[in-house]
């Protein structure tokens, strides 16, 4: 049985000339911060810019790829190029935990049939 038909809106992708919610909102305040400064044909002309460069920027890009690019590009950043924990951890290790076997080297035996 197919679902109804009154739930199709929430997969809905609704766009705004092809652009989501904030990328829509990321060419408002380009044209706005133009309005205030250029004139407004200079403002057109950069808010024209503004979506091409977002619409070619991210073809083919998956949703939310701009947040999670710029969240690890801001985190490799600020914690100079380290992004695994173990890697940023600052704590030294404890000298008294115990080894793991590729920790320590093998072991002989005394009756010289072992592993050298």
């Amino acid at each position: 049985m197919a679902g109804a038909p009154v739930y199709r809106h929430l997969d809905a992708k609704n766009r705004l000339l092809g652009l989501s919610l904030g990328q829509a909102f990321a060419v408002a305040a380009v044209a706005f911060f133009a309005l205030a400064t250029l004139s407004p044909v200079g403002a057109a002309l950069i808010s024209a810019v503004a979506y091409v460069v977002i619409r070619l920027g991210l073809r083919g890009r998956p949703d939310g790829f701009v947040r999670h690019w710029s969240w690890w590009t801001a985190r490799h950043l600020l914690n100079a190029g380290r992004l695994s924990p173990r890697a940023r951890c600052r704590t030294p290790r404890f000298p008294y935990a115990p080894h793991v076997e590729r920790d320590v080297a093998a072991r002989r035996s005394t009756d010289g049939n072992g592993p050298r």
